[in-house]
């Protein structure tokens, strides 16, 4: 196909710095769709116009008076395309557009979220998420709660997840990373992540791998069975190992009453259950538990689920 500027067998840089003079004097009618039709044909095009505008816009600069600011002309063509170059101490910085979105799941709800980039999200319940998505990178801000990404690969933007006390790098993989009060971190089911804490080194995870930060500073690297990471996704709960008081928590997180426990040795006690958490109440999963555990249970006055000793007879 050819357009007014171009032929395809000519040079992308050449053409890019003609749509730019073109677009600066003002397309005539007719000739936005093919500059549109161009840009799509190859993603890299969107870069070498962003290049060009800002070569010209130094050229420009440089035929005017030195004291006169140096141009920051973005191009604005129908249709909301936008992209805009800026010169700075000699270096060109390209200002690309971004997206951003904002997720969150109420009590006991399990969402999946399709992002922009084709990677694919699930949120836990009682989970708040911001992502944005620009042509240079990809960011998920983990507020709060819990997740689960498949990440679509692109070397060229690395995605990157933010929580309170770490960041973690990746460009293809899957992994799921958690805010929790006193814990946050990642488990790794597929690829390579980079786990950076925000108060220590950065350092690799690879399938079967995780790291948690304790509420107190503690990195702890642990090995992680990969087929029940984010088994919460199909609404089932996987504890392994886990401390009565910990698992309680976490559990707590699908219902509108707490499950507690206060009675010391019996929080110590070591969980290892796997079960269907869809339709339960409070209740059945307090009986659940208590049953793993050899306890009791009973409704406190303000509505939390209380784990007990089972009383002598």
């Amino acid at each position: 196909m050819s357009g007014p500027f171009y032929h395809e067998e000519e040079d992308d840089e050449l053409v890019a710095a003609r749509w730019v003079l073109a677009v600066d004097a003002g397309l005539e009618p007719g000739q936005t769709e093919a500059f549109h039709a161009w840009l799509a044909a190859r993603p890299e095009r969107a870069d070498l116009i962003a290049r060009q505008a800002a070569l010209q816009s130094l050229a420009k600069s440089a035929r005017t008076d030195a004291r006169r600011p140096t141009s920051r002309r973005g191009l604005l063509i129908g249709g909301g395309v936008a992209f805009g170059a800026a010169a700075i101490g000699g270096a060109v910085v390209l200002l690309r557009p971004t997206s951003s979105e904002i997720y969150e799941t109420g009590v006991g709800e399990v969402r999946a979220v399709n992002l922009a980039d084709t990677s694919r999200l699930w949120l836990d319940t009682r989970t708040r998420v911001t992502t944005q998505m620009g042509r240079a990178n990809r960011w998920v801000s983990l507020a709060s709660g819990r997740m689960f990404v498949e990440v679509a690969h692109d070397a060229m933007r690395p995605f990157m997840v933010r929580a309170g006390k770490f960041e973690a790098r990746a460009l293809g993989t899957a992994f799921e990373a958690a805010a929790f009060p006193g814990r946050t971190g990642v488990a790794v089911t597929e690829g390579v992540v980079r786990f950076t804490p925000r108060d220590g080194s950065a350092f690799e995870l690879g399938a079967g791998q995780g790291a948690w930060i304790t509420a107190s500073g503690e990195i702890q690297r642990v090995s992680t069975a990969t087929p029940s990471v984010a088994a919460w996704r199909e609404h089932r709960m996987v504890l392994s190992d886990r401390r009565l008081d910990a698992a309680l928590a976490e559990l707590s997180r699908y219902f509108d009453q707490p499950l507690t426990v206060v009675d010391p040795s019996l929080a110590a006690r070591r969980v290892s259950l796997s079960f269907s958490i869809a339709d339960l109440d409070e209740r059945q999963a307090a009986r659940i538990i208590a049953d793993a555990v050899d306890a009791d249970f009973a409704a406190r006055a303000d509505g939390a689920i209380l784990l007990r000793p089972k009383l002598s007879l």
